[in-house]
């Protein structure tokens, strides 16, 4: 029992036009958008360092910002600085 193709029916699906048009169909993947990402990641980078040392002295503020970076997979950027941050902390003399 071999089909061919004239024996294959395949329905026919009239989908009404996406919403979004071709926004995400278009890759511009040209240098200058690549350059722009790439500076774009550096300043979100450095911003994100800044809050790292920002929380000095709030022990929950770093633990908290730690755990959001390491839940979100990014946490390899900022190895030394989260080294740097849980040493900190973990030699903090808290008598009381």
């Amino acid at each position: 029992m071999a089909t061919t193709q004239a024996e294959i029916q395949r329905p026919i699906a009239n989908f009404s036009p996406s919403l979004w048009g071709d926004q995400f169909i278009k890759n511009d993947s040209g240098a200058k958008a690549a350059e722009k990402h790439c500076k774009a990641i550096e300043e979100l980078k450095k911003e994100v360092m800044n809050m790292i040392t920002a929380a000095e002295s709030n022990l929950v503020e770093a633990m908290n910002l730690i755990d959001t970076l390491e839940r979100l997979g990014i946490s390899y950027h900022f190895e030394k600085e989260i080294d740097q941050k849980l040493n900190h902390f973990f030699n903090l003399n808290t008598d009381y």
